[in-house]
């Protein structure tokens, strides 16, 4: 009777390395260098944006992990104003993020007052219902 093949050494070696690099995310940085800085993407905003009763700050609530941090940017018209929520890893060399997930709060004031306009969610193209909450 023949026994079963053992793994080689090496072989296993370069498994494990490849899965750990792959679980905290330094595959890339490891291939591209330390300097590199991953681009921010966006994401669809929350089906509704808080207003605050001065009429002008923007607020919504975006789930992130690790060392991503929220970003909410605006472009304003006289009749809308679209909304565009980026999400960017601040990951420094040589560290490892924890892999938890919360809730951040992410605001965008507006310089005048939002009034009648409407919201426009970037990322998708829908309006954004609004509720009016303390500031």
């Amino acid at each position: 009777m023949s026994r079963p093949p053992r793994p080689r050494p090496v072989l296993s070696a370069v498994l494990i390395g490849g899965l750990a690099l792959a679980g905290c995310g330094k595959a890339s940085q490891a291939a591209a260098g330390p300097s590199l800085v991953p681009a921010p993407t966006t994401r669809a905003l929350a089906p509704t944006v808080y207003l605050g009763r001065n009429g002008r700050t923007l607020t919504t609530v975006v789930p992130v992990g690790g060392c991503q941090e929220g970003r909410l940017t605006g472009g304003v018209s006289g009749t809308s104003v679209t909304l565009s929520l980026s999400i960017t890893k601040r990951e420094k060399p040589g560290t490892v993020c924890a892999a938890d997930i919360r809730s951040e709060r992410v605001s965008l004031t507006l310089r005048s007052p939002l009034g009648g306009r409407k919201l426009i969610d970037a990322a998708t193209g829908r309006t954004i219902r609004i509720e009016v909450r303390a500031a």
